[in-house]
């Protein structure tokens, strides 16, 4: 399999994000600020980041330019002095959220008051460091990282992370491994390989991830595959890394449309519509095989939406993105019209569909399992290229289990008259990105310079006024079932 990664392309690459990120240190505190895209901040209030402090500490260390170690050096003290040891407790070896987070209370709640994935994404890249540049973590510092590795493996609770929570998965089981030949410790190698096995078991099922086709946690996927890879002290763990690496560029080319240069929905587990307007890591391994011309990315501007994400770059580039021959083509250039199916799971079921047309798309997920309560749960997606060369985008939600299909030419959904949903019980929901005007008449709904007809058993409740949102100006109509009926549907159809 041959590495894609150009050597001038994944330089760009580090030396862009590089440069990025260095526009956010804080030299008083020794670490970075947020910047105005990451959701933490939104709220205006100033704060540190933790995670991609390491991830800045690593970009560094790969540079080296004048006053560069020091630097990173003083970072890592930091970060180091963020990270809780209190054993016997839920943030045993976790960090801060951000360095302004209050300590946690005696009973915290995870996700707002602590993070317990700050372990792995600290603990991984800690551990990396002492094996790449041990000329400069030396004595004491170097006993610190040691030590904070120790705690964020000691830290991690037995049964918190299953295999199907992939992109943490990955790199916890790396982390085992790499902590046990660090520490001298056997059994912890022995614990991450049967936690690896684990992990591979469940992709060879289906051959994907349960957190399908997510823009951003195919970029941390990634990022730990390379590092099974070729980081690497097990043999099983580099042989599987290289494998199911390959695999899923594999099916990220089936799903990905390079004219529009977005993955075809629907998606697990995203944060934005678009990959043009919203960062997912994915498109800075797509930049570190092919270039950032094309790349699906948003432009590097302070206020990027999830921005913070360049802050991966530099990892990337050193990880360097593998892409099977067989695979980059699709990657690149449209292949022509087809449509895409993919079993996800079993129990509950889980499948996701797709059509990709010339300029147009279309993608949706079917099933028993209701995910309808998670916002980054995107389960019946369509994007388009308008005239003026911009991607629209709309997304349709409904309350309950997703019953929703892709086929050529259109999208179908049905829901539950009486499911509760985000938008209210029975009620759906479609929300149009950055298409120009929507209006909704006849059967139609017009969103800018492209048509949809619109068929099935619902009412369309409220058309909403366009609302300013960080990714696009966003419009929302709310659809029902007809009075009495027990059931709703809807198909989209492009005209």
């Amino acid at each position: 399999m041959p590495d894609r990664s150009d050597a001038s392309q994944a330089a760009d690459l580090a030396a862009a994000c590089a440069t990025w990120a260095d526009r956010w240190w804080d030299d008083d505190a020794a670490l970075p600020w947020a910047p105005p895209g990451h959701e933490g901040v939104a709220d205006g209030v100033p704060r540190h980041m933790v995670p991609q402090g390491a991830r800045y500490a690593l970009a560094l260390l790969e540079r080296r330019a004048d006053g560069d170690v020091d630097r990173a050096r003083r970072l890592l003290d930091a970060l180091c002095a963020l990270q809780y040891d209190e054993a016997g407790t839920d943030i045993h070896g976790t960090f801060r959220i951000f360095a302004e987070t209050p300590h946690p209370p005696p009973t915290p709640v995870m996700w707002e008051d602590y993070d317990p994935n700050w372990r792995q994404f600290l603990g991984t890249i800690f551990v990396l460091l002492l094996r790449r540049h041990e000329d400069v973590l030396v004595g004491a510092q170097r006993d610190r990282l040691v030590r904070a590795v120790t705690l964020a493996v000691e830290g991690e609770p037995p049964r918190r992370i299953p295999p199907s929570y992939a992109n943490i998965a990955l790199m916890h089981a790396w982390l085992q491994v790499e902590a046990g030949v660090l520490l001298e410790r056997p059994a912890l190698v022995e614990i991450g390989e049967a936690f690896a096995a684990k992990i591979v078991e469940r992709f060879d099922r289906h051959g994907c991830f349960d957190e399908y086709s997510s823009p951003t946690y195919y970029g941390i996927d990634l990022e730990a595959l390379g590092l099974w890879r070729s980081w690497s002290s097990s043999a099983a763990l580099s042989a599987d890394g290289a494998r199911i690496e390959e695999a899923l560029w594999r099916d990220v080319a089936r799903w990905y449309h390079p004219g529009l240069r977005n993955l075809c929905g629907p998606s697990t587990r995203s944060y934005g519509l678009d990959m043009t307007t919203h960062l997912g890591s994915l498109g800075l391994w797509w930049a570190a095989a092919f270039g950032f011309e094309g790349a699906p990315l948003p432009p590097m501007t302070d206020d990027a939406p999830h921005g913070h994400d360049f802050f991966h770059g530099p990892y990337v580039a050193l990880l360097g993105a593998r892409v099977p021959a067989d695979a980059a083509p699709a990657l690149t250039r449209f292949a022509g019209e087809h449509v895409v199916e993919q079993v996800i799971d079993e129990d509950p079921a889980r499948v996701a569909t797709g059509w990709l047309a010339d300029d147009v798309m279309m993608g949706a997920e079917r099933g028993t399992a209701d995910l309808s309560w998670w916002d980054q749960f995107k389960p019946a997606l369509a994007h388009w290229r308008g005239t003026d060369g911009e991607v629209g985008v709309l997304e349709v939600r409904a309350p309950g289990p997703s019953d929703a299909v892709a086929a050529p030419g259109e999208l179908a959904l049905s829901w539950d008259a009486d499911a509760a949903g985000d938008a209210g019980r029975g009620l759906a929901s479609i929300t149009v990105q950055r298409s120009g005007p929507v209006v909704v008449e006849a059967g139609l709904l017009r969103c800018g310079d492209r048509t949809f007809r619109l068929a099935g058993a619902h009412e369309i409740v409220s058309v909403g006024e366009p609302a300013a949102h960080p990714h696009g100006e966003q419009v929302r109509i709310v659809l029902a079932a007809p009075d009495g009926a027990p059931r709703a549907t809807l198909k989209l159809a492009v005209r």
